[in-house]
């Protein structure tokens, strides 16, 4: 429905990607998502996810230790 125009082939790995970044963001777990992708190897998976951003948020709400004055939503790339 949305036409997307891409080179024959690309549609599905195009949709394929979009799935494994929406699935991460949504708190998805990597292993998993290795199985529903189908993949080999864990490194297949980390490439579909690559250029993902990295969410401190979620960090800071699954991390079971507690840094005290640390908040990890401010965190950047430069400081990490």
């Amino acid at each position: 429905e949305a036409n997307i125009e891409l080179p024959d082939g690309q549609l599905t790995h195009v949709l394929r990607r979009t799935f494994a970044v929406n699935f991460m963001q949504n708190d998805g777990n990597i292993k998993e998502l290795q199985m529903l992708m189908g993949h080999a190897t864990l490194a297949m998976t980390e490439k579909y996810l690559r250029f993902a951003p990295i969410r401190p948020d979620s960090a800071q709400k699954l991390n079971p230790i507690t840094a005290d004055g640390i908040n990890v939503t401010e965190l950047t790339s430069e400081t990490l």
